[in-house]
């Protein structure tokens, strides 16, 4: 009876420490892994954006978000499958914090609690004259399983997302 009491204890005190690290993780926003691309297209930027936002097309252009379902704005909830390239695919659900057509677009996914594993994606098209735009994407990787996510892995998946968006944008202009 006494081994089962030192046992409840150890679990007991298993269990908070993850709390701990988990809840400082979540409150200092650390550990962290981040990628970003910014890359110059050829099309004027309500173009760009319309192609970003039409999610029933990414199955037929984008190599990195396979799939996206839901609807594009603030609050709303998105079914993401990525597929990094030489990566593990990985399925989320995000939340959308901003939605400012034709501009910007940033969401979150959480995996169970805060501080485990949180990703904010952002999304920003800039005009650089009349049919010329400028595509910022930045993924972060906040929390304790941050140290064992692949920034490289992302880096490339944003690179080639944004490389297939330039060749269909490019070819409609």
């Amino acid at each position: 009876m006494r081994a089962l009491g030192w046992a409840l204890k150890g679990g007991v005190a298993v269990v908070l420490a993850i709390v701990v690290v988990v809840g400082a993780s979540a409150a200092l926003d650390r550990p962290a892994r981040s990628a970003a691309t910014t890359t110059l297209i050829e099309a004027p930027r309500e173009e760009v954006w319309s192609i970003l936002m039409d999610f029933d097309s990414y199955p037929r252009w984008n190599p990195y978000m396979r799939t996206v379902r839901g609807r594009a704005a603030a609050g709303a909830t998105l079914e993401i499958r990525l597929r990094p390239p030489g990566g593990s695919p990985d399925k989320i659900t995000a939340e959308i914090f901003t939605y400012k057509p034709p501009r910007k677009l940033r969401w979150q996914s959480r995996l169970l609690v805060p501080g485990l594993r949180d990703l904010e994606y952002e999304l920003i098209v800039t005009p650089l004259g009349p049919r010329r735009s400028q595509v910022v994407q930045r993924a972060r990787y906040e929390g304790v399983l941050a140290l064992f996510g692949d920034a490289e892995s992302t880096r490339a998946g944003l690179e080639s997302m944004v490389a297939a968006l330039k060749r269909r944008a490019e070819a409609r202009t």
